[in-house]
């Protein structure tokens, strides 16, 4: 299991952060930011389908570009 988080600062139009966290409480956060909410979900799509869930899973903290 894994915890999508897609979050910018409130009241802003900030671009998108996206975050992953497994079961461990392991974090995934991407460099790269996103210019809708939307752009951050199938970036998360992309990276399953390309690497699999398991990619997330068992990791420690890093950071994707």
């Amino acid at each position: 299991m894994v915890t999508i988080g897609i979050y910018r600062p409130a009241g802003s139009n900030a671009d998108w952060t996206l975050e992953v966290v497994d079961q461990e409480g392991y974090s995934t956060v991407w460099d790269d930011q996103f210019a809708t909410d939307r752009d951050a979900f199938q970036e998360f799509l992309a990276t399953v389908h390309r690497d699999g869930i398991r990619s997330f899973l068992d990791q420690s903290i890093r950071t994707v570009h």
